[in-house]
């Protein structure tokens, strides 16, 4: 249909596709049918062909700006509640992708270099950070089948949230700048002249965070959540939270000191004490557990 009906694809695809999920997912709710994985096949198949739909309207149409921050929006809920609907947590997690590119967080290809970008890390790290702490809170007052899909939401959302954190304490960051701001680059519609008057205007009043700044925020950042992670026993949390530790420590000795072979080779050794230190705390965690 695509391929050559594309005209009137979406018109079909996004009501069909609801139709389809829709009595799916009555059936899972209510019984019958057929059995639950067959139920949970077809809902998700439903949920595919609707949101396909989608994706094809918001190409024909030259939307953009706000429009997409609610296609995105709708998109990650509509991929939450059918993980929930039918216990598949990979579905959950999935829906962590639009809800990223309500702030265009994502990634992007360009010669031949397949790269993880974030215009807004500021504002995308207190979005997904939003997303945790909900996340977490109803994840202490609901039952365990739906904590589990809370859990990996929030575990998805820390780990995308400290891959913004990179991007910041790599570049920094000008909050708002291709939202309220000129754009970070010149566009064609616009004389060079007029731009570069734009963006001096809004550089005296926005908000700048310097690489530094954001690598020290960042690390304290990390230093508090994964005490807490820790004393709350929060495995997924923690071990994003070391992971991210030791990269962000890594990545700013070699941003520093990249033309030092001799931190070529203290980084070397640290790992030796850094996996002893993980096996102990590993060992920890399982003694508490028990």
């Amino acid at each position: 249909m695509v391929g050559k009906y594309h005209d009137i694809a979406a018109a079909v695809m996004i009501p069909g596709g609801a139709l389809v999920a829709a009595i799916a997912g009555r059936a899972l709710m209510m019984g019958g049918l057929t059995t639950r994985f067959v139920q949970g096949a077809i809902l998700l198949m439903g949920v595919a062909l609707h949101l396909g739909g989608v994706g094809i309207l918001v190409e024909q149409m030259p939307i953009g700006g706000w429009w997409m921050v609610l296609v995105y929006g709708y998109a990650a809920v509509i991929l939450a509640f059918a993980g929930w609907l039918t216990d598949v947590r990979l579905v959950t997690a999935f829906a962590l992708i639009p809800f990223a590119q309500m702030l265009d967080t994502g990634t992007v290809y360009f010669r031949a270099v397949y790269v993880f970008m974030s215009p807004e890390p500021t504002l995308s790290i207190l979005q997904l950070s939003m997303l945790l702490v909900a996340m977490v809170w109803i994840g202490s007052t609901v039952a365990e089948r739906t904590a589990r899909h809370t859990r990996i939401l929030a575990t998805m959302a820390f780990i995308v949230a400290n891959l913004c954190a990179l991007v910041g304490s790599l570049w920094g960051d000008v909050v708002g700048q291709t939202l309220w701001g000129p754009g970070q680059s010149w566009h064609s519609d616009l004389s060079y002249d007029a731009y570069a008057a734009q963006q001096d205007a809004f550089m005296a009043t926005a908000l700048e965070i310097s690489p530094a700044v954001y690598s020290i925020l960042w690390a304290l950042a990390l230093i508090v959540i994964v005490a807490w992670a820790a004393n709350s026993n929060r495995r997924a949390l923690f071990n994003a939270g070391v992971t991210f530790a030791a990269i962000h420590a890594y990545t700013q000795m070699f941003e520093s000191f990249a033309d030092e072979p001799l931190a070529y080779v203290i980084g070397g050794f640290a790992t030796i004490p850094l996996a002893w230190g993980m096996w102990r705390l590993n060992h920890w965690f399982t003694t508490r557990s028990a």
